[in-house]
């Protein structure tokens, strides 16, 4: 090392004495606490001294401090003069040096044993946000996130997309934490429970500082991976690893003049009495030490000596090339036991036997050394270094280097897994795997997962917004997909992965709103005409704005016989609601424009063939009972009609019979006039994106004759008499059976029927590179299914199970599977444009047909038929 001199010489301030000088002073002169370097120390620390006093100058000498005592604020006759020296210092100034490289016995180098995880980077785990991406172009768009690994979450089974044999890459991801370059033993499985449908590794990996290298596991369709059961799937990993070469250059066991290599963890980390739980970080020691214990040395003619202490520490002094000799104090043991010792720690060299008589057989081992002597070794491994800082030795390693899994093993730092569980993974071939059970009402229903829609109310057979209002379609989201491909470097199944981004899409089933194609209808005028048989007339009319008003009235109040004509104006106008982002259209079953029916219009027709009826009532009154007469009686068909009124209440059946004609056929006369409600399209319906618009718009009228009415009531007293009624009785009754049942269901917007059903299309918004709604799907709805039964008169419900009901488009059942729904770990199914299962996507059909006999599920608006005057789905029954 070489060293310079310097000194320094320090200008600071001198004493002056103002008794040999002439100082001007001022009476005004402002007097103050000052700081001024006033000596320096013999190692050259400037001395500091705080004065009170004030500057003025001085001639010859210019700028001065005069030094006043501060409590009188006289001057003291002495003044500081600046940059006068006031002494010398001495520095040491380092101009270079020499350095070498020693051992550093005191700190031991930890190692840690390789990390190992399994992954199929080609099998996306999660999405996120392409960050980068949106930094470049302004464009927030989904990507990758992560991939399969194992250990990991096997609550899902994967599937492949399609039959990219790149789908199926999996490797080991083998990394060394250690600062320095090693060579470990990787023995890895990935398999079912029973060792079914698995990949293996088995062999070495070289890996430098820090470094990362793949195993490659596999490469190709294997079909499935891990066990697949019902409601059970899983694939179990089991690995160890082991360091099998510490490479580090500085570690002195790798010098050719040291054999020695060993690894050990500190005994003073005990975790709950046991040691390291797996917290304990093996070292590396960087010198020899060995804990023995025996029970005696014996020379060749047999005879035993004892040593006492007989256990405590070998350890190697690397500078004198001998082994020390230390009891359990740590006191060095004497010159006797170094005598009898160290022959066998110098045969032994740096690789003693490991010796532990409370797991062996025998109570101990006995050993020869070069120079004749044996001795019995009770115990015998290699431990830390216990002169180290912070190490606490013990005696007693119980079961403490089992759980460490490092202690006494010559294999190094060591790492397992046991039966790790992660996802099973199927080909695109495989079929649905995820299934769940759905608990509705009082049973349970098995269904895979994600892919229903639970209502325990609701049953799918009915007409009921809780399951028609979802209309399940399969949607594509843009998303980038990191793909890997494995390049080998040591041999074919060493190496590293490469990555790249492709474009992709992300498919689920989402749920959109059910279009409504509605009936608008409001009546613009009603005129009723009264008339006799000698030409008198009466006239009423009604309108939205004066309701009934009298016109005229010139038939005599004794007239007993009159005929009645009733005129029903209305208008009807079609509305389509298409709350959703793609467009859609309905046609007839032959793809033509579809006849829609107003159902309140049956209830219309109804309530005027009733009324029709009441002069053919009269005629048979006899016969009936007089609660029928009521024109609030309704009914559907002339089969409910002969049921209600005429079966049950005639004895003679000729009679009955010609009644029956009789009725039918001015019944069937009456509706004829009336006319059908059906509204016929001269175009096939289409409604745009998220658009409402009127459809079509019709001008109606009913127009009824009824013959001649016979003013009769029926009276109830004891027998069925009849007497005379005024026309003012007539025009109560037509009137009041207009306002009460007639006006009202022309005063309605309700859901259009089709007449025998129709198709319903969409039209996909699909486009490369941007996504959108790609075809139509399928979902399972469930919920409760219940008969109904007659108990004394009147309609009861049973509840006889449960029912998982496909609904949305048929013939797209790929979607149901559940790895296209929400419920899935990347919230849907990714995939590229090249997979099959997106082909098959694709060409689904997207059109749902609806007629009456069409499965439950596809029933999302009404049909009515004509020919048995129906509709599907029906109303609930009222219970």
């Amino acid at each position: 090392m070489k060293k310079g001199i310097k000194f320094y010489v320090f200008l600071l301030f001198f004493i002056l004495s103002t008794f040999c000088v002439s100082v001007k002073t001022f009476a005004d002169t402002q007097k103050q606490w000052i700081t001024l370097p006033t000596s320096v120390n013999q190692d050259g620390t400037t001395v500091n001294t705080q004065i009170y006093g004030y500057y003025t100058n001085i001639d010859n000498f210019g700028q001065v401090f005069v030094v006043c005592d501060p409590n009188t604020g006289q001057e003291t006759g002495y003044a500081y003069i600046p940059n006068v020296k006031i002494g010398d210092a001495q520095t040491q100034e380092i101009v270079g040096y020499n350095d070498s490289k020693v051992l550093d016995w005191d700190n031991p180098k930890q190692i840690y044993p390789v990390s190992i995880s399994v992954i199929m980077p080609n099998v996306p785990a999660s999405v996120g946000w392409d960050l980068d991406y949106y930094n470049k172009t302004g464009i927030l768009q989904r990507k990758t996130a992560s991939t399969v690994t194992f250990p990991g979450s096997s609550s899902f089974v994967y599937k492949m997309p399609g039959s990219d044999p790149n789908y199926w890459l999996i490797a080991a991801q083998v990394t060394n934490p250690n600062p320095f370059p090693i060579t470990t033993h990787v023995s890895i499985e990935l398999a079912g429970m029973y060792g079914e449908n698995g990949v293996s590794f088995d062999g070495t990996v070289s890996l430098g500082s820090n470094e990362t290298k793949y195993v490659l596991l596999n490469n190709k369709d294997i079909g499935m991976l891990g066990s697949i059961y019902k409601g059970s799937y899983y694939t179990l990993l089991d690995y160890n690893a082991y360091i099998s070469s510490n490479n580090d250059l500085e570690y002195p066991g790798n010098d050719p003049n040291y054999s020695y290599i060993n690894y050990f963890a500190p005994w003073n980390l005990t975790i709950n009495g046991f040691g390291n739980s797996g917290n304990v970080v093996p070292q590396i020691p960087m010198r020899p030490t060995y804990y023995f214990d025996l029970s005696g040395i014996y020379s060749i003619p047999g005879f035993r000596r004892l040593l006492e202490p007989r256990e405590g520490y070998a350890i190697y002094n690397i500078e004198t090339n001998q082994w020390d000799f230390f009891d359990r104090s740590l006191n060095p043991m004497d010159s006797e036991a170094f005598s009898m010792l160290r022959p066998f720690f110098t045969q032994f060299g740096f690789n003693a036997p490991i010796i532990k008589s409370w797991r062996d057989a025998k109570d101990g081992i006995r050993l020869s050394s070069d120079n004749s002597i044996e001795a019995d070794f009770d115990h015998l491994y290699p431990v830390p270094d216990p002169f180290i800082n912070g190490t606490t030795v013990k005696t007693s390693m119980s079961v403490f280097d089992e759980l460490a899994g490092w202690l006494g093993e010559k294999s190094g730092s060591y790492t397992h897994g046991y039966e790790l569980s992660g996802p099973a993974v199927v080909s695109y071939t495989g079929g649905e795997c995820n299934y769940t059970d759905v608990h509705v009402g009082k049973k349970d229903v098995d269904v895979p997962e994600g892919t229903y829609i639970a209502k325990e109310s609701t049953d799918v057979n009915y007409y009921d917004n809780d399951w028609m209002k979802n209309l399940p379609v399969v949607e594509a989201e843009p998303i980038f997909i990191d793909q890997y491909k494995f390049i080998p470097v040591d041999g074919n199944n060493i190496g590293y992965l490469t990555k790249t981004t492709v474009p992709g899409y992300r498919l689920r089933v989402v749920i959109e709103d059910r279009p409504t194609i509605n009936i608008t209808t409001q009546p613009t005028e009603i005129d009723v005409t009264y008339y006799d048989s000698h030409g008198n007339q009466a006239i009423t009319k009604w309108t939205p704005s004066t309701g009934w008003q009298l016109i005229q009235n010139n038939i005599p109040s004794d007239e007993d016989s009159i005929q009645c004509q009733i005129s029903i104006r209305y208008k009807q106008v079609v509305t389509g609601n298409n709350p959703n982002d793609f467009a859609v259209k309905w046609t007839n079953s032959s793809n033509n424009p579809p006849t829609l029916h107003w159902l309140s219009g049956n209830d219309v027709r109804n309530t005027l063939c009733e009324l029709g009826m009441t002069y053919y009532f009269t005629r048979i009154n006899k016969y009936l009972n007089p609660i029928s007469v009521a024109p609030s009686m309704h009914w559907a068909s002339f089969e409910d009609f002969e049921e209600k009124l005429i079966d049950r209440w005639f004895s003679d059946p000729i009679e009955e019979r010609q009644s029956v004609n009789y009725l039918e056929n001015n019944l069937q006369n009456i509706s004829n006039q009336i006319g059908n409600m059906d509204l016929y399209l001269s175009n096939i319906i289409t409604l745009e994106a998220n658009e409402i618009k009127n459809i079509a718009s019709f001008d109606k009228t009913i127009t009824l004759n009824m013959p001649e009415i016979s003013l009769y009531k029926v009276r109830v007293e004891g027998r069925y008499d009849s007497y005379p009624a005024h026309l003012d009785d007539v025009i109560t009754l037509v009137e009041s059976t207009l306002n009460n049942d007639v006006i009202p269901k022309l005063s309605t917007t309700e859901e259009a029927a089709f007449v025998n059903g129709g198709k319903f299309y969409i039209t996909p918004t699909f486009k490369a590179g941007s996504g959108g709604v790609i075809s139509g799907a399928e979902k399972y709805f469930i919920g409760q299914h219940y008969q109904t039964y007659e108990d004394d008169g009147r309609l009861e419900k049973e509840f006889v199970g449960i029912r998982s009901t496909p609904i949305g488009f048929p013939d797209a059942g790929v979607t149901l599977c559940s790895y296209i729904t929400r419920s899935t770990p990347t919230n849907g199914w990714i995939m590229t444009p090249s997979d099959e299962y997106f082909s098959r996507i694709m060409a689904i059909q997207n059109v749902i047909p609806f007629y009456i006999s069409a499965p439950a599920g596809q029933q999302y608006w009404i049909t009515y038929n004509p020919s048995t005057d129906s509709i599907s789905p029906k109303p609930y029954p009222v219970w």
